[in-house]
C-alpha cells in the first residue's frame, strides 16, 4: 500500500515549541508522521509520556500511522512507546495490529538469534575466527533487545583466509549458497566479491558469510583484521559474541547507511541511538578512522541525518563545514524529502541499488569517485559467475564481461 506523505514548508516553525524526536530545523510534517517521531524512543520516561499524550491526536489515519511505523522499519520501537504511554488512549484494534506485529517480529527474532548462535559455536569448533554484525547484535547492543529491530537475515564475517573453510562448514550444515563453486572457484570468487548468501534447506533462513564488511563499498579492503583491535565480547541470549566498538561501529552505519541510501528511519535511529547511548564515544577516533577509510563524508551524511531528525547530541566541529558541501545538503535534502515530502517513496519502491547518484556524492575526493566507478563497471560481482559460468582459470576474463552484461542490460539494478 503506497502512502502519501503530505509536505508543509510554508508553514515550517523552527522555534516551535512542540518539536519533540525531530529536529527543530525540519519543515511541519503530517500529522502521522509527526507522532511516529514522538513515539521513537526506547522505554519513554514519564517527561516523554507526558508529551506522547499530549501529542496525541484522536483523528490521525491510523493505517498510516501503522504503515508508516511498519515500513520505516520503527514498528517494535514505536509500538513499546505507545503501550506505555497511551495504551487508553490508541484505538484498540490499532493496539491490536501493533502488538500482534510486534510479537511475530520478536518471535522470528529470538528464532534467528538462537540460529545464529548454533552458527557460531559450529565455526568456533574449527577454530574460526567470526564476528556477527546487524540483525540481532545491533539490536542487542544499541537496543538492549534483539526484538526491537526488523531484520530478515544474519550477517556473519570471517578473515578472508578462512571464507572457502566456513563456506564449506555451511555447506556441510545443510545451507545451500546461491551459487555451487568447486574450491578452485571459490578461491578467485572472493578475490572480488564480498560475501556469499546462504539458505538452510530446512528452514529457509538466510545467512550471509562477509569476508569483507563494506559490501567493497570503500576502497580500503574492510576485513577481520583491519578491526581486530577493535572488538569487544557482547553478551546475547546468555551467551558471549564478538561486537564492535561504539567508534566502529558508528562509522559501519554511516557507510552502510550510504550504501543502501539510508532508506529506512530505523538506520537512522539506530545511528542516533549508538551515539546517545554511548556516552564515552571517542570522536577523535572516529575521524582519525573516517580519513583512513576515505569515508569523511559517509559519515558526516549520517551525523546531519540523525541531527536533523532526531536531534542527537553531534559534535558540532565535526558537522559545521559540511553545511557548506553542496554535495552533501543536495543529499541531505533529498533524504528528508523521499522521507518527510510529497515525493515521498511508496513503502515497495525498492532502493536505488549500486547507480544511485548518491554513492558518488559522498566520496572523499575526485579520485575515490573514480575508484568507485571502477569498481561498479568492471569488478566482478555474484551476477557474472550466474550469467558465465567460467573455468577457475579463465575467470579474469569477468572483468571484461561484467560491463558488457551492464550494457546490453540496461545498468538495471537488481542485476547490477
Amino acid at each position: 500500500m503506497a502512502l502519501t506523505i503530505r509536505k508543509f514548508y510554508a508553514d515550517s516553525n523552527p522555534g516551535g515549541k512542540n518539536q519533540h524526536s525531530h529536529s527543530k530545523s525540519l519543515p511541519k510534517l503530517a500529522p502521522e508522521i509527526q507522532f511516529m517521531l514522538l513515539c521513537s524512543c526506547i522505554d519513554p520516561d514519564e517527561k516523554r509520556c507526558a508529551q506522547i499524550r499530549q501529542g496525541f491526536c484522536p483523528s490521525l489515519d491510523w493505517e498510516t500511522f501503522f504503515s508508516f511505523s511498519l515500513h520505516q522499519r520503527m514498528l517494535p520501537i514505536v509500538y513499546l512507546s505507545i503501550k506505555k504511554a497511551i495504551p487508553d488512549l490508541i484505538p484498540k484494534d490499532t493496539l491490536s495490529k501493533f502488538k500482534s506485529a510486534y510479537v511475530s517480529n520478536t518471535r522470528r527474532n529470538l528464532s534467528l538469534t538462537a540460529f545464529l548462535l548454533s552458527i557460531l559455536s559450529i565455526l568456533s569448533t574449527h577454530k574460526i575466527k567470526v564476528l556477527p554484525f546487524k540483525g540481532p547484535v545491533l539490536a542487542q547492543d544499541i537496543y538492549g533487545d534483539p526484538g526491537l529491530r526488523i531484520f530478515s537475515d544474519l550477517d556473519i564475517l570471517v578473515h578472508l583466509k578462512d571464507a572457502v573453510k566456513a563456506w564449506n562448514l555451511f555447506t556441510d550444515k545443510g545451507l545451500i549458497p546461491e551459487l555451487s563453486l568447486d574450491d578452485k572457484k571459490k578461491d578467485k570468487y572472493i578475490q572480488t566479491e564480498d560475501h556469499m548468501i546462504f539458505s538452510h534447506k530446512n528452514n529457509g533462513i538466510i545467512v550471509e558469510l562477509h569476508w569483507e564488511m563494506s559490501g567493497r563499498y570503500i576502497s580500503p579492503f574492510l576485513g577481520l583484521e583491519k578491526i581486530a583491535g577493535h572488538l569487544h565480547p557482547l553478551p546475547i541470549l546468555n551467551r558471549e559474541v564478538l561486537n564492535l566498538s561504539p567508534e566502529i561501529l558508528l562509522l559501519y552505519l554511516c557507510i552502510h547507511g550510504a550504501k543502501e541510501n539510508w532508506w529506512y528511519l530505523e538506520q537512522i535511529f539506530s545511528l542516533s541511538r549508538l551515539i546517545s547511548r554511548k556516552k564515552d564515544l571517542d570522536w577523535q577516533i572516529v575521524k582519525n578512522l573516517s580519513r583512513r577509510w576515505r569515508c569523511r563524508k559517509m559519515l558526516d551524511l549520517g551525523l546531519l541525518l540523525a541531527k536533523q531528525i532526531f536531534s542527537t547530541p553531534v559534535p558540532e566541529p565535526l558537522v559545521h563545514k559540511r553545511r557548506n558541501d553542496r554535495d552533501i545538503q543536495r543529499n541531505l535534502e533529498t533524504i528528508l524529502d523521499r522521507f518527510f515530502g510529497e515525493t515521498s517513496a511508496a513503502p515497495e519502491t525498492p532502493a536505488p541499488g549500486r547507480f544511485s547518484p548518491l554513492h558518488l556524492a559522498v566520496r572523499d575526493s575526485f579520485m575515490e569517485k573514480l575508484s568507485y566507478a571502477a569498481r561498479l563497471i568492471f569488478q566482478p560481482t555474484s551476477k557474472e559467475w550466474i550469467h558465465f559460468p567460467l573455468p577457475a582459470r579463465l575467470s579474469f576474463l569477468h572483468y571484461g564481461l561484467r560491463p558488457i552484461r551492464l550494457l546490453k542490460e540496461g545498468f538495471i539494478q537488481k542485476n547490477a
